[in-house]
């Protein structure tokens, strides 16, 4: 009966060891939410996730406070994507922690310079939306898996990313079908933060503000005029932008503005947003 005894304590310790250790997660940090759905997927929720850009806030005007640089700070890894404010942030939590890794989600991904102007590019790299096209999302994936290599087991790692690289490429088809059955060939937008996803899936891609500037009563005339003669009737507005302006070329094209979040974590509720707003479906 002792022998028993003993036996079962030395098993309710070890279990109790191996479940502390597999429900333990390693602290990664990232610059926006949608990088923080792909740590979220790659890890199989083994990792939780510190994100810099506060919820609703404008990555292009964004700058961390010491407490949230702090908080970033305590991570393992920080995976960046090649926003402006990255540049000092990265300084800072070097300064409070030299051995962190500062990973880049980016890498190996060569960026459009089209609206470089338009998207306060870390030093001029090119616009930095690229998690809006679903090719170089899944590009980001891969880096995203790297970054988290020697944190969790090779094999969780890579069993999660070929799950989310299929995830990816299963709403990219979705999302394809619904503008091919509604026959969308124009993005017309607040800011240009969909070239990536206008360029994928080859449509024309129209914004309403200039080079980062609120468009003057000569620019939304110009616009609205080319929108009308694409037959467009919906206009994508951010929530971190002024709306004021794609509502009134809504209504000038008789069609309607729809507030949309390029910035919400849940990548794959966004596409399908986009989507539907773009359909009108």
């Amino acid at each position: 009966a002792i022998f028993s005894l003993k036996f079962c304590l030395i098993f309710l310790i070890r279990a109790e060891m191996v479940f502390a250790a597999t429900a333990e997660k390693v602290a990664v940090a990232v610059s926006l939410p949608p990088q923080a759905w792909l740590v979220d997927r790659i890890s199989q929720g083994r990792a939780s996730v510190a994100v810099a850009l506060p919820q609703g806030g404008d990555p292009h005007t964004f700058e961390p406070s010491p407490i949230q640089i702090k908080r970033l700070s305590q991570a393992a890894v920080y995976v960046t994507v090649g926003m402006e404010f990255e540049k000092n942030l990265v300084n800072a939590i070097r300064r409070l922690a030299p051995g962190m890794r500062i990973c880049a989600a980016d890498a190996g991904i060569a960026k459009s310079q089209g609206h470089c102007s338009e998207h306060h590019c870390s030093s001029c790299g090119g616009a930095p939306h690229i998690w809006m096209s679903p090719p170089l999302f899944a590009a980001m994936a891969t880096n995203t898996a790297g970054a988290l290599r020697g944190l969790l087991p090779d094999a969780e790692i890579e069993a999660g990313l070929i799950k989310t690289v299929e995830e990816i490429a299963a709403v990219e088809l979705e999302v394809r079908r619904r503008l091919t059955k509604n026959n969308v060939r124009t993005l017309l937008s607040y800011h240009s933060s969909y070239s990536y996803f206008a360029g994928h899936y080859g449509l024309r891609a129209m914004e309403i503000e200039h080079e980062g500037k609120a468009p003057s009563a000569r620019r939304l005339a110009q616009v609205t005029r080319e929108a009308r003669a694409c037959g467009v009737k919906r206009v994508l507005a951010d929530v971190s932008s002024p709306r004021r302006a794609a509502e009134t070329v809504a209504r000038e094209l008789d069609g309607k503005a729809v507030v949309v979040d390029p910035l919400r974590r849940d990548w794959i509720l966004m596409m399908k947003e986009i989507a539907s707003a773009l359909s009108g479906d």
